[in-house]
């Protein structure tokens, strides 16, 4: 994306890529193409900033998941600890309760 010079004279090409290709695009030269330049650099720095943003929110939702991912394996734990002092079992994946169990 930039600035080129040919014969002289300096020109504002937009780059553009579909499938392997890149394509330069004429934008212009003069007032016109150093404003365009100026709003394509504008919106570049936003869309880099938005994706900054974008990164730190999801590295502390992942932050979160973890905390609540081992708050629930210890529950799961507890839980199970719980079952099996109460004469529970697992039957294929189902808690039941033991049979002809002697207090």
């Amino acid at each position: 994306m930039g600035w080129e010079t040919r014969r002289n004279s300096r020109y504002f090409y937009r780059k553009e890529r579909r499938g392997k290709r890149v394509r330069s695009i004429y934008c212009g030269s003069g007032e016109q193409a150093e404003l365009i330049s100026r709003q394509v650099a504008k919106d570049r720095e936003e869309e880099r900033q938005q994706r900054e943003a974008d990164r730190k929110l999801v590295a502390e939702m992942q932050a979160e998941d973890a905390t609540y991912e081992a708050i629930s394996d210890d529950l799961d734990v507890l839980a199970k600890g719980t079952l099996l002092a109460a004469g529970y079992h697992q039957h294929k994946g189902t808690w039941r309760k033991k049979r002809n169990v002697r207090d």
